[in-house]
């Protein structure tokens, strides 16, 4: 090749440019870029947040960090940790303040009851156990049984029962746990021989003072008193006030 007036000679005697070796040097390049540029298109797809081949592993991002699609296990283990904790933290509260709302209304039916029958001995001289003779509003019992020197009314939700005996007169709400009393209220009539007008909340399900079950926070929380009044017997224990 020979060169001949700024031009390029071939074998063949054909004369070439550099300007014409200049631009389909610069098309040929544009044209590989190009087919470059597509075929890293068609490798990769995005899924989510990570990049994958269409038949391989996950690829590697610009910077050589590998991308993340999910949560470690110790992630997962913190996150079911302090679930727990909270659970642990919430679910006592929680429960107290659902037995306490029920037991707003056996604590007012007991005391709405003690003073109809303390009506009912200012005008017989006596108290009774019959809850039709007393001048009560309030629910209805879904069952009775009338005896002498007894009367049980039960309810949807528990019982309560008259005792107008000579020197022991009372009443007491029950309030049921399913099928097991779970915590009562408990009046001394005025006119009992022992300990009138005194008020008693009894926690069920267990002997043991400190044992520091549900009813015995209760209980524990509407007289102020933490420990118990007397003995634990026939698997409950009482506190005054």
């Amino acid at each position: 090749m020979e060169k001949e007036n700024g031009c390029m000679k071939g074998f063949e005697g054909k004369t070439i440019s550099h300007s014409k070796l200049d631009l389909e040097s610069s098309t040929h390049v544009v044209t590989q870029q190009k087919q470059l540029r597509q075929t890293w298109k068609t490798l990769n797809q995005v899924q989510g947040d990570s990049l994958y081949f269409k038949g391989g592993g996950p690829v590697q991002q610009h910077y050589g960090a590998p991308l993340r699609s999910g949560f470690t296990l110790i992630e997962l283990l913190v996150v079911v940790l302090i679930i727990g904790i909270l659970a642990a933290i919430a679910l006592p509260q929680y429960q107290m303040a659902v037995w306490k709302s029920r037991l707003s209304t056996v604590k007012s039916l007991t005391k709405t009851i003690a003073n109809a029958e303390e009506l009912y001995y200012l005008a017989n001289g006596k108290y009774t156990s019959d809850l039709a003779e007393l001048a009560v509003s309030g629910p209805e019992p879904v069952s009775q049984t009338v005896t002498t020197p007894k009367g049980e009314y039960v309810y949807p939700w528990g019982k309560c029962q008259l005792i107008p005996s000579i020197g022991n007169s009372w009443v007491e709400c029950i309030l049921y746990n399913q099928e097991d009393p779970f915590i009562s209220y408990h009046i001394k009539l005025d006119h009992s021989e022992y300990a009138p007008t005194k008020w008693l909340c009894r926690a069920f399900g267990s002997v043991d003072n400190t044992a520091n079950t549900l009813p015995q926070r209760i209980c524990k929380r509407d007289t102020n008193k933490n420990a118990a009044q007397g003995p634990c017997e026939n698997n409950y224990c009482s506190w005054f006030y």
